[in-house]
């Protein structure tokens, strides 16, 4: 599950870190599974029409399920008889980027959540200038400068929870991502896609 391209991924995500001491180390890889290109918020909140569903408002104390508009989410699986566009018509998996750091999440294919082993969020193509909501970017900010992050091709924002919770498709390839689609075809998107196009490739309720 790692790109040859991508130097960071043999670096390990010390999850440890955010809280100041050492262990918990978690193996890196360059695929994450689409969960759509849905607002950032949720159903149950007013005016979130098209946000991500859950089963439940209580997101801290019970085991949740967070889905949006792409082929799965967290705790929750799609059957084919959900993507009416075929399944030529919708991305599986994009291609991620390994964090650069050992505090940096992203890539860290074992934890379930956005930037790590998902992307999520509404993205106007492959590779944007437009950061990744990470946990983790303060830190990372203060070691490198937003400028050094965004030269880097890995912008990150501050998440307004305590957890990732936006990530777009990234690639150390010049102009592109490699995408699996859900009949398992693959294959490569240009940076210079149609933002509309790439939108409804990651979202199965796209008309």
């Amino acid at each position: 599950m790692k790109c040859p391209t991508d130097a960071y991924n043999s670096s390990p995500y010390e999850r440890a870190l955010l809280a100041g001491t050492s262990g918990h180390s978690y193996a890196r890889g360059n695929y994450g599974f689409n969960v759509g290109p849905n607002r950032v918020c949720f159903r149950f909140q007013a005016g979130c029409t098209d946000g991500f569903d859950t089963g439940t408002s209580d997101l801290i104390n019970t085991n949740a399920t967070v889905s949006g508009s792409g082929i799965g989410g967290i705790n929750v699986s799609f059957g084919f008889n959900k993507f009416p566009n075929g399944l030529s018509n919708i991305v599986a998996i994009d291609e991620i980027r390994a964090g650069i750091e050992p505090l940096d999440p992203r890539g860290t294919w074992a934890l379930g959540m956005p930037a790590a082993n998902m992307t999520a969020v509404g993205f106007p193509g492959p590779n944007p200038e437009i950061p990744d909501g990470i946990t983790s970017c303060t830190m990372l900010t203060l070691k490198y400068s937003t400028a050094e992050l965004m030269r880097l091709g890995m912008p990150c924002s501050d998440a307004p929870i305590p957890a990732n919770f936006a990530a777009a498709a990234r690639s150390m390839h010049g102009g592109l991502v490699n995408t699996l689609r859900l009949d398992g075809s693959a294959s490569a998107v240009q940076n210079s896609i149609d933002s509309d196009v790439w939108l409804q490739l990651h979202s199965k309720d796209a008309r």
